[in-house]
């Protein structure tokens, strides 16, 4: 289907929206044009997939999503995660994303500081999806749903309870 695209064979593609920006990007590298429709038809989630048989990797991935998120909305970020361990105090979501805590590493088999580790390799959520899909990416998708709840969003971490 992409290849009859490609060659002008098929006038148009369907599918959700980051295969699609991704198919474009991948065009425009190639001196093609093609434009993604601003009107969505549908509103597949997407997730993270893991293996069946791995309960103990399937927890890590959980809680490293859920982490992201909450490093987003408590201002944690690659830039800044090592002056906020100073400034984690008796926060308990600090104390948790910046290694203060025991709560969590231990009963995944991971050190203290797994989650600050995480956000220095990576960044927060949000700056993982501006990075790869959002306005520093070749795709530039806007993060709409994707954004967190307070911005207009749908996304949310749990609580850390």
């Amino acid at each position: 289907m992409r290849a009859a695209f490609a060659t002008g064979n098929c006038g148009a593609l369907a599918g959700d929206r980051t295969r699609l920006a991704e198919t474009g990007a991948s065009l425009a590298r190639r001196g093609k044009r093609a434009r993604l429709l601003p009107d969505c038809i549908s509103k597949d989630p997407l997730a993270a997939a893991i293996r069946k048989d791995d309960p103990q990797w399937a927890a890590i991935v959980n809680w490293v999503m859920e982490a992201l998120v909450q490093a987003e909305q408590s201002g944690v970020t690659q830039a800044n995660v090592k002056r906020m361990r100073d400034r984690a105090g008796s926060d308990p979501l600090l104390r948790f994303l910046l290694g203060a805590s025991r709560e969590i590493g231990p009963t995944l088999g991971l050190d203290d500081d797994w989650v600050a580790r995480v956000i220095e390799a990576t960044g927060n959520y949000g700056e993982i999806y501006e990075r790869n899909l959002g306005g520093a990416s070749a795709m530039k998708l806007p993060r709409g749903e994707n954004n967190l709840r307070e911005n207009g969003g749908a996304i949310t971490a749990l609580p850390f309870k």
